[in-house]
């Protein structure tokens, strides 16, 4: 569902009047040779009011994204640990590299350990197989504390 500002009519009259005002190439110079000198002039407010507009931007996408992806487990599905609210076992957003499609929400630490492999099964089959196979040449002494 794509994200739709609402606007009074007042704004939307300005920003088409602002529009065609931009189409003429002399007032487009005039107003791009202002602004450039205004952010020289004024380099400390330059820099606060990007760092906002941009911080802004990316809260407004980040909501949007995870009100689409719907609520998120209790649990990470790799790792089987609750999530953090911070740190690396809290929850993340994970997609697919290819399509760029929500796969699931899993944890930082997780997130990690598959962008390390480039998201490849047969590399984790292959690690997975790796560590069974000197489980059994090696087994732990008792003392020794095992993961699953």
């Amino acid at each position: 569902m794509p994200f739709k500002l609402k606007m009074d009519p007042a704004s939307v009259a300005r920003r088409e009047r602002y529009s065609v005002r931009m189409s003429d190439p002399d007032f487009k110079a005039r107003k791009l040779a202002t602004n450039k000198e205004w952010q020289r002039n004024n380099p400390e407010k330059w820099n606060k009011a990007l760092t906002t507009a941009v911080r802004n931007v990316q809260k407004a996408s980040k909501a949007r994204r995870d009100a689409a992806a719907g609520p998120k487990p209790e649990r990470c599905p790799i790792c089987l640990l609750p999530f953090t609210p911070t740190g690396p076992r809290k929850a993340v957003w994970d997609h697919n590299h290819r399509t760029g499609k929500f796969r699931g929400w899993i944890c930082c630490f997780d997130n990690r350990m598959l962008g390390m492999v480039q998201d490849s099964p047969d590399t984790l089959r292959r690690a997975a197989l790796y560590i069974e196979t000197d489980e059994a040449r090696n087994p732990a002494l008792p003392w020794q504390k095992r993961t699953k």
